[in-house]
């Protein structure tokens, strides 16, 4: 009965393929000509957070990434490409917009 418990579990474990496991992919910038739509020291909004001064912004694999503070958060990192971000008022007043 052992021996026929151990070749079946034999059976099971060679028709089931080994999971593949994805290797995480190193955050890079991959268009160093874009400029980032927010900067140091916008005003900005975002959904469930509230307001927020930009703190930094930066492009990594194709998305702008900012860090914004937030005064009942703190610090925190918002991938403006899949959170509600908003400007409020930007750095240096009116910029102009290509």
């Amino acid at each position: 009965m052992v021996a026929r418990l151990q070749r079946l579990r034999q059976q099971r474990e060679r028709q089931t393929p080994a999971p593949v496991v994805a290797k995480p992919s190193a955050a890079t910038v991959t268009d160093s000509n874009a400029t980032p739509r927010f900067q140091t020291g916008d005003q900005i909004t975002c959904n469930p957070y509230g307001c927020g001064h930009v703190v930094a912004s930066r492009i990594e694999n194709d998305h702008e990434i900012i860090d914004v503070t937030f005064p009942a958060y703190g610090q925190l990192t918002i991938d403006a490409a899949i959170s509600a971000v908003r400007l409020i008022e930007a750095a240096q007043g009116e910029r102009e917009w290509e």
